[in-house]
């Protein structure tokens, strides 16, 4: 359970083409950063404060193959990589002394591990396939159609009660090893499958930081 100012809804929009549309721009006829009406740089500003730097925030992008994820959500791809000290900029830092609202829009905001990220997907022919790069910074969870005959035997039950999760909570159980704990096993059917997908001339694989993600997703 999360306040409503912790969580973030995102309906991405098929016009998106670049980070721009996500996050706004510097109006340099005004010298003033304008923020984009969706409400997620202001939410991400709020997140890093001092005071909530103990609180667990949510964004969630609806819909996000809408437009092509490797537009809009181009320098997240490569800022959410990084282990020290991440950060998303939002204009040319040599341009923050001449915004007037650079106080309250700096040109870097810190992306804490107290926000999680997430999105839903629906695949049909009005929306855009996921590249392997995507693909490969995610982890998917399919959902399948179960059937009608199933509502009828469905009862309602009570809530379970609301229990809110701290970032300092889920920090607690959150696993980051350092180093990969697949098995020897595991570990040789990636070697198998690289080398047969060697063999075929398939320019993908299986890489480093791949397998590192597949040892983090496994160990949570």
């Amino acid at each position: 359970n999360l306040e409503d100012d912790r969580l973030l809804f995102v309906p991405v929009r098929p016009s998106w083409n670049d980070d721009a549309d996500l996050l706004g721009y510097v109006d340099l006829v005004h010298n003033v950063y304008r923020p984009s009406d969706t409400g997620f740089v202001d939410f991400l500003v709020n997140a890093q404060k001092e005071e909530n730097k103990g609180k667990l925030f949510i964004v969630c992008f609806d819909e996000m193959n809408l437009a092509r994820a490797e537009y809009y959500f181009a320098q997240f791809i490569s800022v959410l990589e990084k282990k020290e000290n991440p950060a998303l900029q939002l204009y040319n830092p040599s341009l923050e002394d001449r915004v007037y609202n650079h106080s309250d829009y700096p040109a870097r905001i810190p992306l804490l591990d107290n926000v999680l990220f997430m999105g839903t997907v629906n695949v049909d022919e009005s929306t855009y396939h996921f590249s392997d790069k995507i693909l490969d910074r995610a982890n998917v969870i399919t959902l399948h159609q179960r059937k009608f005959s199933d509502m009828a035997r469905l009862t309602r039950r009570e809530a379970a009660p609301e229990v809110e999760v701290s970032a300092d909570e889920y920090r607690q159980f959150r696993k980051d090893e350092g180093v990969v704990t697949l098995s020897d096993a595991e570990l040789h059917l990636l070697d198998d499958l690289n080398a047969a997908l060697d063999e075929r001339g398939t320019s993908g694989g299986i890489g480093y930081r791949v397998v590192s993600d597949m040892s983090r997703y496994l160990a949570n």
